[in-house]
């Protein structure tokens, strides 16, 4: 009976399926706060504004944020409420409960 068991043919399973469908999987369920505020970071603040500034972290619940220039840093401080709620869309309230801004060079990866 055994052997019998052993000689049944199974369909071979490609590693590279699994492992793709195991990262997918795990992608979704493991984003960080940080993950998800940058997948979306264009409909949070605005296509133009997401070309000139970047999150960068979050550290005891404020979101740093670093924008290109100190126009653009007194705009988005005028919105903070606006960018708060917008981040709240996408995630717990309790997760970011304030925003910082800072002037510096933007990382070259896009969003």
């Amino acid at each position: 009976m055994l052997n019998e068991h052993a000689e049944q043919k199974r369909k071979p399973v490609i590693i590279k399926d699994i492992l793709e469908n195991f990262l997918k999987d795990f992608q979704q369920q493991k984003q960080t706060p940080q993950a998800i505020i940058l997948k979306n970071w264009k409909e949070i603040i605005s296509e133009s504004a997401a070309e000139e500034s970047m999150p960068v972290v979050i550290k005891n619940k404020i979101l740093i944020i670093v924008v290109s220039n100190s126009a653009l840093l007194h705009h988005l401080t005028l919105r903070k409420k606006e960018i708060r709620e917008n981040i709240e869309k996408f995630l717990d309230l309790k997760t970011v409960k304030g925003i910082r801004f800072k002037i510096g060079k933007i990382n070259s990866l896009k969003i």
